[in-house]
């Protein structure tokens, strides 16, 4: 059925909010100013249903220093911010989630992910963080972005995207945010990015966007078995054809040490095309 609730909803420890299906429940909030909202709490999941119409401008569903939750089955909506917003939290999981139609502005991304600092009273933690199967459609910001402030204590540790699908999006399919000193670490793996020209309408006429495929600026970045095609990007992009813009000048990449037995190369695997618009310097020291 659908539920019209007029306040947020207010999420709690050890508390698990189930629907029957992202195509059975509906939790309608008729442009109120309200969203589901997690707030340092810790052991809790949500799941099956769909949420719309939430005029808050934050994120339809807000989770913020937080850990250890699960969220799935959760299709997002017609929203005026993003579809999903996650803030300073650590072990969880995103899984099988649908941000769609979220265009207020170039503000709404689909899945919005934000490290910074961990959670208060959690730094002892295992850090464990997997966003799976997830798909962003005309969105009017990003499809996914992912960003750290390297300002904050930040995340020692990686976090992994996996089969997730970027498409029609205004800005970027995935966007990566961060810096060289960053300790934030994406492993990307088997996403898809297609057709971010601005379909979503939000800024220009349909196919008149700039976003990339894939716009990291995150040192130790992973990109494994992605692919990326027709988006609006720069002349890189859009030369490459495949979507994927790096974006680390002025980076140093330093190999494993040799040890006598492995170590002491830094390796480069590219398939089809690659083309280097500045330069690749690789100084070595003595051997014999």
């Amino acid at each position: 059925g659908t539920h019209t609730p007029t306040a947020d909803i207010n999420l709690r420890d050890k508390v698990r909010l189930i629907g029957a299906g992202i195509d059975v429940t509906y939790i309608d909030f008729t442009s109120t100013n309200s969203s589901i909202l997690a707030t340092s709490i810790s052991n809790f999941s949500v799941s099956g249903f769909t949420i719309k119409n939430s005029a808050d401008a934050t994120s339809a569903i807000y989770i913020l220093m937080s850990n250890t939750f699960f969220v799935s089955e959760i299709k997002s909506t017609a929203n005026t911010g993003s579809g999903f917003r996650i803030e300073r939290c650590q072990n969880f999981r995103v899984e099988n989630c649908f941000a769609y139609l979220n265009v207020a502005s170039t503000s709404c991304h689909g899945f919005y992910f934000i490290a910074n600092s961990i959670a208060a009273g959690a730094a002892d933690l295992p850090i464990s963080i997997i966003w799976s199967n997830c798909v962003a459609q005309r969105n009017g910001g990003s499809g996914f972005r992912f960003e750290h402030n390297v300002s904050g204590t930040g995340h020692n540790g990686p976090f992994t995207v996996e089969n997730c699908y970027a498409h029609e999006n205004t800005l970027d399919g995935f966007t990566i945010v961060g810096g060289t000193t960053s300790t934030f670490v994406p492993l990307i793996i088997n996403c898809k990015s297609y057709l971010n020209v601005d379909t979503a309408g939000v800024a220009g006429a349909a196919g008149s966007g700039t976003g990339d495929g894939f716009n990291c600026s995150m040192i130790e970045s992973k990109f494994v078995l992605c692919e990326s095609l027709s988006n609006g990007g720069s002349d890189l992009v859009n030369t490459l054809t495949d979507g994927v813009y790096v974006e680390n000048t002025g980076v140093t990449l330093t190999a494993k040490a040799w040890n006598g037995n492995v170590g002491g190369i830094v390796g480069l695997m590219c398939n089809n095309l690659l083309t280097v618009t500045g330069s690749i310097t690789v100084v070595g020291g003595q051997h014999n």
